[in-house]
């Protein structure tokens, strides 16, 4: 049996790179850990190929303040300009030594700050909660502390040119700003989660892809059309979240605003546990999305499905996942959930030339009971496309 190191160079550097790739994946907001500089104490070969040739070294992720300190020790300047992504727990907090909270006399309780000044070539910036910070018994006794998200990353005001910038934040913790020391302006991919808010006045004119993911709180309720004015969307991700408590649900007036305005030439949109939007403005926006090609809409109707937005799904589409729920089990539109599913068997089933992907999750009143599970399956194998009945929700990645 042949060995690694035996198989082409170009295949173990696919190898890397896909093990990489699959290592910086966040599951459940919890931060990454740094596995892969492992390899880079194998052997010198191995060293050399996954650190120069699949970039293993551009990478890390700070959990703790202890490892955020050895690294600020250990790391030259060189090494430290070749990372361009970081994964990091942000504490937050700004160490005040007199009893009075002035801001010149205040310095970060991490040294995260520290290591993000010497990352002068970051583009992409991940910030997660921090679980393990300094305990109180190292400060001055008598100091005061304040919560500054960006500034106690940031304190001197001169951070990276970021084009990624994404927060993997827990719902209902202290309040988070953004945009306050962090420039937007080059911002191409944003994630929000947790409760946070954008400092007033934001524009991202560079800014492709949004996401937004159990963020809880009213800030982005109401601001979100003028945050987002200015920029041209092509990729938008929406996920409720945490069911409890006060949280940011997508509502018709802010769909409508993304998809006539900065979302307009759209190529992928996916839309889960919505529950304030009507199928009225889904039919509106679908029609409207000419250049849609992937579409994950999961769907929870409360009392209305009046308009049928499956019919007005747009041509362009190659990949379409449908889930729809019913949230008044006690009274099911049955009627209408049967004129949907037509409708998808005719636009989406049927189409010519088919589409790459299919998935549904729908109702076994309308699905089973009609033959209907069946009958799509015998279509997508003789018209070859892929077809899944049943949950994806948990496949779509945020």
């Amino acid at each position: 049996m042949p060995s690694f190191l035996s198989l082409p160079v170009e295949l173990r550097i696919s190898i890397y790179s896909l093990y990489l790739l699959d290592l910086q994946h966040v599951s459940g907001n919890l931060q990454p850990r740094n596995t892969h500089f492992r390899l880079l104490h194998v052997c010198r070969q191995i060293s050399y190929e996954a650190g120069r040739l699949a970039n293993f070294r551009s990478y890390v992720s700070l959990i703790h303040e202890d490892q955020i300190s050895a690294f600020n020790s250990i790391t030259t300047v060189e090494a430290a300009s070749r990372i361009l992504h970081a994964d990091v727990a942000n504490d937050s907090r700004l160490v005040h030594a007199s009893g009075h909270v002035r801001q010149n006399l205040s310095v970060p309780a991490s040294e995260l700050y520290l290591v993000l000044s010497k990352l002068v070539s970051l583009r992409r910036l991940r910030v997660f909660e921090c679980h393990r910070s300094r305990p109180m018994k190292d400060f001055i006794v008598g100091a005061r502390f304040t919560l500054q998200f960006e500034k106690a990353m940031f304190p001197s005001g001169s951070p990276p040119q970021l084009d990624s910038y994404e927060l993997y934040l827990s719902p209902f913790k202290s309040p988070s700003r953004i945009f306050q020391v962090v420039s937007p302006n080059r911002v191409k991919n944003l994630r929000l989660s947790g409760e946070c808010g954008l400092l007033l006045g934001t524009k991202l004119p560079s800014l492709t892809n949004l996401a937004i993911c159990g963020v809880t709180g009213h800030h982005l309720d109401q601001h979100m059309e003028e945050y987002f004015a200015q920029s041209l969307l092509e990729e938008v991700r929406y996920r409720q979240g945490d069911k409890l408590g006060a949280r940011f649900e997508l509502r018709d007036h802010q769909l409508k605003s993304l998809v006539f305005g900065s979302a307009s030439g759209l190529h992928k949109l996916v839309l889960l546990d919505c529950t304030r939007l009507s199928s009225s403005i889904l039919t509106t926006c679908f029609r409207h999305l000419e250049q849609l090609q992937y579409l994950a809409l999961s769907f929870v109707s409360v009392h209305e499905l009046d308009s049928n937005f499956v019919a007005a799904f747009p041509t362009s589409l190659a990949v379409v996942k449908l889930g729809i729920t019913n949230a008044w089990f006690s009274s099911p539109l049955l009627q209408e959930e049967h004129k949907l599913c037509e409708s998808f068997e005719e636009s989406i089933i049927m189409r010519d030339p088919p589409l790459r992907s299919v998935h549904a999750d729908l109702r076994d009143e309308v699905i089973v009971a009609s033959s209907r599970g069946t009958r799509w399956t015998k279509i997508a194998k003789e018209r070859k496309f892929a077809l899944k009945l049943g949950p994806w929700e948990e496949d779509e990645i945020f």
